[in-house]
């Protein structure tokens, strides 16, 4: 996985800050992570009910739920391989012209597919190509990690009326943080 740093020198670009960086461990990596893994995602649940006469009950319930985080979140960065560990088999195509024929079978340099340079100039694009202008930088915020946590509640109250009929009145409510805005 990769994302620009800050602090990285660029010696594609004659060295300026903002050369591409890589998780892990050993040569090449920063000896990081980009993201850090939320430890408490602790999800109590706790329900009461009590009987006020022989006709009414009083319900209540409260919990903590947490979401998944999007395990491929960082896909979405303009990147089509980015934080795979290897390359993509690309082909070009012109509009009218054959671009490969199911015969010939796939083209490509299978170590070339997973090799990976770790140069902090060069972005890990499809066959090792340098980026362009048009794809841009990424970098991945540190609490991406971090699921999303609801907060969930009701209150019920619940009514015998006749011997097969009963009315219920409820309150829901939650509470939700650290979501993902979609797109």
């Amino acid at each position: 996985m990769s994302e620009i740093g800050l602090n990285t020198r660029n010696p594609a670009a004659g060295g300026p800050s903002g050369g591409y960086i890589f998780a892990g461990d050993g040569p090449g990596r920063c000896n990081c992570q980009f993201t850090k893994t939320y430890l408490f995602a602790f999800g109590p649940r706790l329900a009461l009910a009590y009987q006020l006469n022989a006709k009414t009950v009083l319900r209540a319930g409260w919990g903590i739920s947490y979401n998944g985080s999007d395990s491929w979140a960082y896909m979405n960065g303009g990147l089509p391989a980015a934080g795979l560990g290897f390359n993509s088999v690309t082909a070009s195509a012109q509009y009218g012209y054959t671009t490969s024929q199911f015969a010939d079978g796939l083209k490509y340099d299978q170590y070339g597919l997973y090799k990976a340079t770790y140069n902090p100039g060069v972005a890990p694009l499809p066959g090792g190509l340098a980026a362009s202008p048009a794809w841009g930088p990424q970098w991945i915020d540190p609490q991406a990690g971090r699921p999303s946590r609801i907060n969930q509640w009701n209150l019920a109250v619940q009514r015998q009326l006749s011997g097969s009929m009963s009315l219920e009145i409820p309150y829901v409510g939650n509470r939700g943080v650290w979501e993902r805005r979609a797109g």
